[in-house]
């Protein structure tokens, strides 16, 4: 179903929703829900970091919701929550695999979102991927779970226009969670009290990605400028482009396609810094040259190019290296 067939019910009684994910996607979950006027009696935080409380966590406890830290949605989970009576569960970003026990434990089962058109783009790092592929469209489904990765019934689709030189995280903040969040406890109701259906999947048009990892993000410079450009966008912020400069790793978080054109073609090699004004390099591609408009310091801020280049960090025929 398109998001624009959607029609929410006017009355309607609280729900008792049993809520799973982490991160700024779960947090803002929590809020729509109990907004909503809907109960969470228990919310699961999936975050596989144990070193720090995640975002979603801190939300819980600002709201009075009992959270429980699991590294597992499997059979043992279900075990121990098989007295907590719910209405439905909310995948709101969840990475783990579900066990059906765990998915079907509500009285109307499990509902998740994916950033992604499914079944295209399957996998936990979707955004990252469409981006990094060059693609102008995606966007996001709200889906029946099963124990199948990114497989089950379609409930709801929205397409997104992916924007000239976006990033991931502009993408997901501007469009992809806000939307995705409205969207994910709309289709809870629907479902809880018009008993909306899904549509299976035509798993034959299928694609999978794995994540997107730091090993992913290291610059080519034997691509094209554009398949460059893409990357850094792709990867930004998480896990963030790279290249290695003076003997060390330079974070590259912004960029574009340059028009610069040398007057007397040289053999310079790729990855050289052929110019360089107040506020950019150009950087030599297998195929064009890129400008590197941004970059993150040590640690993580990101700061305009234009600071290293006053402190005399770039020369002309300068390199990046791959290796």
């Amino acid at each position: 179903m398109k998001d624009n067939a959607i029609t929410v019910p006017a009355q309607i009684r609280p729900l008792r929703v049993l809520v799973s994910g982490q991160s700024d996607f779960g947090a803002a979950t929590l809020r729509a829900v109990k907004e909503r006027g809907h109960i969470v009696p228990l919310f699961i935080c999936t975050n596989r970091n144990e070193s720090v409380q995640d975002i979603a966590e801190r939300t819980a406890y600002e709201l009075g919701i009992e959270t429980l830290r699991v590294s597992k949605l499997d059979a043992a989970l279900t075990d121990q929550l098989g007295r907590l009576v719910t209405d439905v569960g909310l995948m709101a970003y969840v990475t783990l695999k579900a066990h059906s026990s765990f998915l079907s434990l509500p009285r109307h089962g499990s509902i998740q979102y994916h950033p992604s058109l499914l079944p295209q783009y399957r996998g936990p790092s979707a955004i990252n991927w469409a981006i990094i592929n060059g693609e102008k469209t995606t966007g996001f489904t709200i889906f029946r779970p099963n124990e199948i990765l990114d497989d089950g019934d379609v409930l709801l689709q929205h397409e997104a226009k992916i924007l000239e030189d976006e990033s991931a995280g502009e993408l997901y903040r501007r469009i992809l969670m806000p939307e995705g969040v409205k969207a994910l406890v709309q289709c809870m109701e629907l479902v809880a009290f018009n008993g909306l259906k899904g549509q299976r999947q035509n798993s034959s048009l299928a694609t999978y990605q794995s994540w997107c990892t730091r090993d992913t993000a290291r610059i080519n410079w034997e691509l094209k400028a554009d398949e460059i450009h893409n990357l850094i966008r792709g990867c930004d912020p998480r896990p963030g482009a790279w290249s290695y400069f003076s003997g060390e790793c330079f974070a590259i978080c912004k960029s574009r396609i340059s028009s610069f054109y040398p007057e007397h073609p040289t053999d310079v090699p790729l990855g050289a810094v052929v110019t360089l004004t107040t506020e950019h390099i150009t950087v030599k591609c297998g195929h064009g040259y890129l400008d590197i408009l941004e970059y993150r310091d040590d640690v993580g801020k990101r700061c305009p190019v234009a600071r290293l280049i006053q402190n005399g960090k770039f020369s002309v025929e300068q390199l990046f290296f791959s290796e």
